[in-house]
């Protein structure tokens, strides 16, 4: 087995256990609209002054950090040294909506039609148009490409409008 077959091998061996890991996160119950501190909070019967207290905090701090949590611009470190005030551990993933293996395949599909668009057109120019069967299978074979050698260039217009 060559380098680059093997280094397939393993990129492709890391999606799928990457994907299992994170199969059970992608049905997270939502966040609470209060934010979770607020929530655990209330659910203890903990008021602000009594966190605050156990961070050396003012409660006004407690307020201002619940607020930021809601509004989504609480600090990782903010949510650590909570979370341990009160027995918690902050989670912390970025879950994919779909497998990484569908991404790179819709991926894949983009870029082959991206490419196959600028083909086309000269090709068409040329007169030397291809039926729509064969577009077809020319795509998916390019997108199959793209996946198993895995080029970078899959990533080169990500992003671009």
């Amino acid at each position: 087995m060559t380098k680059s077959r093997a280094r397939l091998d393993i990129m492709a061996l890391t999606r799928r256990q990457l994907d299992t890991q994170l199969e059970s996160w992608r049905h997270l119950p939502d966040l609470p609209r209060e934010g979770w501190i607020r929530a655990l909070r209330a659910a203890l019967g903990m008021p602000a002054f009594a966190l605050a207290r156990k961070l050396s905090v003012s409660p006004s701090v407690i307020t201002r950090l619940e607020r930021s949590e809601k509004d989504g611009t609480i600090t990782l470190n903010s949510l650590r040294k909570i979370a341990d005030a009160i027995g918690g551990e902050v989670v912390y993933a970025i879950v994919p909506r779909k497998s990484l293996d569908d991404i790179l395949v819709d991926r894949a599909n983009h870029e082959a039609n991206r490419r196959y668009r600028r083909v086309s057109h000269t090709m068409a120019l040329e007169d030397q148009r291809v039926t729509d069967e064969e577009t077809r299978a020319q795509k998916r074979e390019l997108a199959a490409r793209l996946i198993a050698t895995a080029d970078k260039l899959l990533w080169d217009d990500f992003g671009s409008r």
